[in-house]
């Protein structure tokens, strides 16, 4: 039997980022600052590799203006996806 089709709707936190800083104008740099994490760890945040914990989501919230109880259940939510998808 074939298998059913699964479409991947899923997108990491990152890209909800990445839209926030494309408005805002801020760079990679400058982001990776405010985090305090280097630049290849904040791009790997961005890819979805790394996790939003309270710290991310509490240092997001102060330079967007987002609550960090929004980050903390994007990030849920994509993890979650990202499990069913992968299973």
């Amino acid at each position: 039997m074939p298998k059913s089709f699964k479409p991947e709707w899923r997108s990491p936190p990152g890209d909800t980022i990445y839209d926030l800083m494309e408005e805002r104008k801020i760079g990679l740099a400058t982001l990776s600052e405010h985090l305090g994490h280097s630049i290849y760890w904040t791009f790997r945040l961005l890819q979805g590799t790394e996790h939003i914990n309270e710290e991310i989501a509490s240092k997001l919230e102060k330079l967007f203006n987002v609550r960090a109880s929004f980050w903390l259940s994007r990030e849920r939510m994509y993890r979650k996806s990202k499990h069913e998808n992968d299973s």
